[in-house]
């Protein structure tokens, strides 16, 4: 199963008067970086939510919102006046001289100092942590849920262009025999150019330049045989389609099979020599190009 690591999950647990939000958002990232947003109070949590989301999450950049209300805490909260008036004496100030507004009672209570969550909380956060856990959990669940959706459009159109890969790839196989043929064409009517110019005839069997003749195009056979490369390009979109049957998501190792399959489709172009070729090595490539866009964003 293919799953995108692009997605959003939330969640909402409520239990004796205490409701804990949290919201997972991920984006693509070669790793696993989890930021988590919590608020001082929870800050000592922020490693357990982030092992929560390692049991659910293998790859990309995630970050973690909680909200928590919890009335034995809120209740706990003091103002520091002190600090409160001193903010506010001061914001005013400076405002008066620029002519701006000053800052709405709010804005002033986010400040460092003006709320004091000083100790005294331990034992009220570590009575939440199981309500924390079970929302977090559930909003990876939520996250990988919609990760799965459009994990599986990702496969549709991996598939659409393994599909197209294959055929080009036949269409080569096919071309192949004919290339040299041309190629041998095309030296038997260069001789023949300028023997004729010279006055002298087309070479002939037995002849010495017939012997000449078929030991360069057996030379340029060889040098431009892609029959491996084709058999492996071909290995290589096997494994890929069994990767997308997977139970789990395997995105490290399609990134892997990618790699190769350019490398072996380059290796085909130079080799072929040929305009029909050509064309299909390049419809080939831009069906990789696809499929290596969508990789990076497969857990």
């Amino acid at each position: 199963m293919l799953l995108s690591m692009t997605g959003q999950g939330q969640a909402m647990v409520s239990q004796a008067g205490n409701t804990v939000q949290a919201e997972v958002r991920s984006v693509n990232n070669r790793f696993l970086k989890v930021t988590v947003r919590c608020g001082e109070l929870f800050n000592e949590l922020a490693p357990r939510i982030e092992r929560v989301l390692q049991t659910q999450v293998r790859r990309g950049s995630v970050n973690v919102n909680l909200r928590v209300s919890a009335t034995s805490i809120q209740t706990a909260f003091r103002l520091n006046r002190e600090v409160f008036e001193g903010y506010q004496r001061q914001l005013v100030e400076f405002m008066g001289e620029s002519g701006q507004t000053p800052p709405m009672t709010a804005a002033i209570l986010g400040l460092p100092g003006v709320s004091d969550e000083g100790g005294g909380f331990g034992d009220q956060v570590e009575e939440l942590w199981p309500l924390i856990e079970k929302a977090v959990s559930e909003a990876a669940q939520n996250l990988n849920k919609m990760r799965a959706v459009e994990g599986s459009a990702m496969r549709r159109d991996l598939v659409q262009n393994l599909d197209i890969i294959a055929r080009r790839l036949q269409e080569i196989e096919c071309r192949a025999p004919v290339v040299s043929q041309a190629y041998q064409q095309r030296i038997l009517d260069r001789i023949q150019q300028i023997l004729t110019q010279l006055g002298g005839a087309a070479p002939s069997s037995g002849t010495v330049w017939s012997n000449e003749l078929v030991r360069e195009v057996a030379v340029y056979a060889d040098r431009c045989d892609f029959s491996e490369e084709v058999v492996r390009l071909r290995s290589h979109l096997e494994q890929f389609a069994k990767l997308l049957q997977d139970v789990e998501s395997q995105g490290r190792k399609m990134d892997f099979l990618i790699q190769e399959m350019v490398r072996e489709t380059n290796t085909i172009g130079s080799k072929g020599n040929d305009a029909e070729i050509a064309g299909h090595v390049v419809e080939i490539k831009t069906c990789i190009e696809r499929m290596r866009e969508m990789v990076q964003n497969i857990e």
